[in-house]
């Protein structure tokens, strides 16, 4: 224990802290340094202060990419294993409900995750600030007292953002099992034909490698996913059109205003750009200059771009049939 003069002295090493302990007397108590309580921070003085800052735009884009991914990876497996089941003639409605009970467990599942952190019971989320990439790892400045023993003081520094994605996750596990056999359940008693059961078993699969790679990689992915979200949605948005083979211009337009499969995953592919190239602007100094909704027009403006270049330069990729090439 310490008075606040003899703890003023003190710097604590590392990310290691000081706890208030009695404010009653004429000097506040402090404790020896160790790690400060979940959803604290330690201060420039080495005290432990709790974290109550609001959660910027940035952050917020962060916990939506993660209540994204388990849905977009929900979709497509859908999506594939309906595809290669073509055969069976499943019922279109029984794929639109999978796509809708996929939808409902990531919804679900990012309301019960931001009730149970503080303020609990409101989709308000304090948050500490950060602004370092070794932040997210304190483990690994544990520090060395006089080179003989390790003081551990590992703590969620970057509060809510390491652990919020976990427990997103876990709701999504709860949300699967609940929604998604009643899904299975009613068309098993309504369906005569088996609705396939691999887009179930594959998502159990993934929620786990996705915690895995969250545990790992969570700092440098919080710097990054803006990026990987543009990417994942330009890939998906070439490999959607690729798939159905050499079509011209007219054919690929009546092909997706004639099939609300391709409306529905053109819809996906839009919003997936958009939340991108909206995280960018949100990660640059820009939005402190410019308004937010000239921002959401220009974003707005910006969603059909790769769908229309695509469209307008797949002729560059289906020569004429009568065309020859010279041989030298």
């Amino acid at each position: 224990m310490q008075f606040w003069d003899d703890a003023e002295r003190e710097h604590c090493p590392g990310f290691c802290g000081k706890i208030v302990l009695n404010t009653s007397g004429p000097f506040d108590e402090y404790s020896d340094c160790q790690p400060c309580p979940w959803g604290s921070q330690v201060d420039v003085k080495s005290k432990c202060n709790e974290c109550d800052s609001n959660m910027q735009g940035y952050d917020f884009a962060f916990i939506i990419f993660h209540a994204l991914a388990p849905l977009l990876i929900n979709i497509l497996f859908i999506k594939s294993y309906s595809i290669k089941q073509k055969k069976q003639k499943i019922p279109r409605i029984w794929v639109f409900l999978q796509f809708l009970s996929a939808a409902f467990e990531a919804v679900l599942s990012l309301i019960f995750t931001l009730l149970i952190y503080k303020p609990i019971g409101s989709l308000h989320v304090y948050t500490c600030q950060n602004n370092f990439l070794y932040e997210w790892y304190p483990m690994l400045f544990n520090p060395l007292v006089n080179y003989t023993h390790i003081m551990r003081c590992t703590s969620e520094v970057v509060y809510p953002r390491y652990s919020l994605p976990f427990a997103n996750l876990a709701f999504n596990l709860l949300n699967l099992i609940v929604l998604r056999s009643i899904v299975y359940a009613i068309a098993y008693a309504k369906s005569p034909i088996k609705i396939p059961s691999e887009p179930y078993y594959a998502v159990l699969w993934t929620l786990p490698i996705l915690a895995i790679a969250h545990a790992a990689f969570s700092g440098i992915i919080y710097y990054i996913f803006p990026y990987i979200t543009l990417f994942t949605s330009l890939a998906l948005n070439a490999f959607h059109f690729a798939y159905e083979g050499r079509k011209n211009i007219k054919q690929i337009l009546r092909l997706i205003f004639k099939d609300p499969d391709h409306i529905l995953m053109l819809l996906i592919h839009m919003m997936l750009f958009g939340f991108a190239i909206f995280s960018l602007y949100l990660s640059t100094t820009w939005q402190s200059y410019n308004p937010g909704y000239k921002s959401y027009a220009v974003v707005a403006g910006l969603l059909p771009l790769p769908s229309i270049f695509y469209i307008l330069t797949i002729k560059l990729t289906v020569p004429p049939r009568n065309s020859t090439r010279a041989i030298r």
